[in-house]
This record gives C-alpha cells, sequence and structure tokens, in this order.
C-alpha cells in the first residue's frame, strides 16, 4: 500500500505535467503570433525608401498560416495587427490602408475554408483572392494600373515561395 507521502509526491507530480502540457499550449501560439506580428511589422519598411508599393511582406503568410493553425478570427487580427503596424513603420496611414485592412480580416476569416487543402495551395490561392479583393478598390481609389500590377506580381512571386518553401514547415512546428 502506498504511503501517504508517496501518494502526495506522486499528485504533486502529476500536477506539474499537466501544468506543463497547459502551459505549451498556450505558451506555443502565444510565441509564434508574436513572431509572426514581429515579422508582420518590419516588413514594409522599404515603403519608406521605395515608393512603388512592392508586394513582398510577411503579412500575408503570418495571417494564413496563424489563421490555418489557430482559427480565422485569430489570423484575422493578426493580420490587422501585422499590417497596422507595418503601415505605421512604413509610410504611415492614408485612405487606401483601410482596403487592405479590410482585405488582410477578411482572408483570415475566410482560411479555415481552405483547411482541405494542403498549406501550399491554400496559401497562393488566398494570396490571390486577396489580390482579387483590393486592387480593383485600389484602382477605384486612384492607385496607378501600372503600380498595381507591379504589386500583383511581386506580391504573389513572393508568396509563393514563402507558401512552397516555408509554410509547410511551419505548418509542421506550429500544430
Amino acid at each position: 500500500m502506498l504511503s501517504n507521502n508517496l501518494l502526495k509526491v506522486i499528485l504533486i507530480l502529476a500536477a506539474i505535467v499537466i501544468a506543463f502540457v497547459a502551459l505549451g499550449q498556450i505558451i506555443k501560439p502565444l510565441f509564434f503570433i508574436a513572431i509572426f506580428l514581429f515579422l508582420s511589422s518590419i516588413s514594409l519598411i522599404y515603403n519608406r525608401w521605395v515608393k512603388t508599393s512592392i508586394g513582398i511582406e510577411f503579412i500575408t503568410l503570418s495571417t494564413v498560416m496563424t489563421a490555418r493553425v489557430y482559427g480565422g478570427v485569430v489570423g484575422g487580427l493578426v493580420g490587422l495587427v501585422g499590417l497596422t503596424t507595418a503601415e505605421v513603420l512604413g509610410t504611415g496611414f492614408n485612405a487606401k490602408t483601410v482596403i487592405s485592412l479590410v482585405g488582410i480580416f477578411i482572408i483570415g476569416l475566410i482560411t479555415p475554408f481552405f483547411n482541405g487543402f494542403n498549406v501550399t495551395v491554400a496559401g497562393i490561392i488566398l494570396a490571390v483572392i486577396y489580390d482579387v479583393i483590393i486592387i480593383p478598390l485600389y484602382l477605384l481609389a486612384g492607385s496607378r494600373p501600372l503600380s498595381s500590377a507591379v504589386f500583383i506580381v511581386s506580391h504573389l512571386i513572393f508568396n509563393a515561395w514563402l507558401f512552397v518553401y516555408v509554410a509547410p514547415f511551419l505548418e509542421g512546428i506550429m500544430a
């Protein structure tokens, strides 16, 4: 028969193991969200010097990956906060920024509907959908067609590269 002290030690050890498992489930998502917010925030700093909007950024990847693994609302919020911070650090807000904010939030919300696809296919489709949402609105708001074309081409090439080579690895370690 187990002594009371041994039973207490077993219960304490069990409680510690359960606490570590529970904390791990909280800390891991917060860690990845913080990393994605940092990468998103600094990814548009080049706009201080490059006056043409180039689609090289980590906001789309951050939004899709967090929405895919942690849920659409989380992904949408990561997209909103990441893009807002990136705009503030990059060139600041203008009236057209709202278009991108709405677009990236929508991408976060709809990402879980693409979870049946592998992450590469889903990510590329969602990058295309983002461009389809924002570009007509940017053109209506007065953006130049050539600038919009440069954005689309660079955005899709860069994000295709990210979703082919980076996203599968990230998905494996985030879950």
